[in-house]
């Protein structure tokens, strides 16, 4: 019985999500004309209900970043590294 809470529950998650991010994406387009919808790309994050497949929206300059979606984490650890004075090639090898 709890499964099929849960599964229902991650269902309806997903779509919500699915649907915010197109709304943004729509909203986005509206506000930048000089560019168009291109797809989407896969990602799966984990959340407290189970990980979960979404198709994240992207847009052809390439700037449209949905509100509900994180950064990916690496950028930020490399940033970090950044501005500890690590170099580029010192930052490969410490990751």
């Amino acid at each position: 019985m709890d499964n099929v809470i849960i599964e229902q529950l991650s269902k309806y998650f997903k779509e919500m999500m699915q649907e915010i991010m197109l709304k943004e994406k729509e909203a986005y387009l509206k506000d930048h004309i000089e560019t168009r919808g291109n797809g989407y790309y896969k990602r799966t994050p984990k959340t407290i209900l189970t990980d979960m497949d979404l198709e994240i929206p992207r847009t052809r300059d390439g700037n449209f970043k949905p509100s509900i979606i994180p950064e990916r984490k690496r950028k930020e650890i490399f940033i970090n590294l950044k501005d500890r004075g690590l170099s580029g090639v010192k930052m490969i090898i410490s990751v």
